[in-house]
């Protein structure tokens, strides 16, 4: 009885430590890498005009600007193409990515087990929704 007194006592001490959540902490930094680097890395594929590049570091559903969800990597796919032909390729590079915090993420929306991350270009923001997991993929934009 006493020993196991002890160990929770131990465990109320550790859950009180600050050292306990820096754990979550490193996880939690390492998802908001992984999905910056996602979404720059599909941001400026799109600018290059590089559909196909585009197109596999998304998935579907794919909310589209607000406006519609696409439901099949190829209409996604014919949708980064119209955007590159009415557009066209562009030299256009992120000034700043960065994962919005609760405050930024439009509208109170707080998707579940998604990151948004704003692509910057000057003072304009694009928030990309990233889908973490084995693979992150962008799951949304909206400009």
């Amino acid at each position: 009885m006493k020993a196991v007194l002890v160990v929770l006592c131990a465990c109320v001490v550790m859950l009180g430590s600050p050292v306990f959540g820096q754990d979550k902490d490193a996880a939690d930094a390492k998802r908001a890498e992984k999905a910056m680097q996602v979404a720059k890395a599909w941001f400026e594929s799109l600018m290059r005009g590089e559909t196909a590049v585009t197109t596999s570091l998304s998935a579907v559903p794919f909310a589209w600007d607000r406006v519609k969800v696409i439901e099949s990597l190829g209409e996604l796919e014919s949708m980064y193409e119209a955007v590159v032909a009415e557009k066209g390729k562009r030299a256009i590079k992120p000034t700043a990515v960065k994962v919005a915090t609760d405050e930024k993420k439009a509208d109170g929306a707080k998707p579940v087990d998604r990151i948004v991350v704003h692509v910057m270009i000057g003072d304009e923001a694009i928030a990309v929704c990233v889908r973490p997991g084995d693979a992150y993929k962008v799951v949304g934009f909206s400009d």
